[in-house]
């Protein structure tokens, strides 16, 4: 079991990016993704959208313990395991649930699509800007790099 306390005193850092869809968002993301491990960092990444993805295979045996009231059901396979939550999870519990991973918890959130009020984020491209936007993207990517390490997140 993770000791949870220690994350109330060094959470990881989140940081969300929204933009238009083909605004280059996933490429970048990547590229974060990239760096950070390049650097000895763990990332983890939420995709919000506003689209449900049929994510399960009806009749198979996951998709038959949801549809019997499971909530959430894993599936687990050596070396990877999925976690099914249907209903109403926010990105804050996602966010907590990496969080209380113990030494496998990532130490920087990327939220793709990021709407949540409270998370600070990076617009790229031309969109309306959203609240706690904290950089418009340029093309620095030193710059973004520099923003994250930095650990804006409250």
């Amino acid at each position: 079991m993770a000791d949870v306390e220690q994350y109330k005193y060094n959470p990881p850092r989140v940081v969300g990016f929204y933009g238009l869809s083909g605004s280059g968002k996933t490429t970048l993301i990547e590229l974060v993704v990239r760096a950070l491990r390049e650097r000895g960092l763990r990332a983890a990444v939420i995709k919000q959208s506003r689209h449900a993805p049929e994510m399960d295979t009806p009749g198979k045996d996951t998709w038959r313990y949801a549809q019997a009231g499971a909530n959430p059901v894993v599936f687990h396979a050596q070396g990877e395991s999925v976690l099914f939550l249907p209903g109403g999870t926010t990105v804050k519990d996602l966010i907590g649930m990496l969080a209380a991973m113990g030494q496998d918890r990532p130490d920087i959130i990327l939220v793709e699509g990021a709407r949540d009020e409270e998370i600070p984020k990076v617009r790229v491209g031309d969109i309306k800007a959203r609240t706690n936007t904290v950089m418009d993207y340029d093309g620095d990517f030193e710059a973004l790099m520099n923003l994250i390490l930095e650990g804006v997140t409250e």
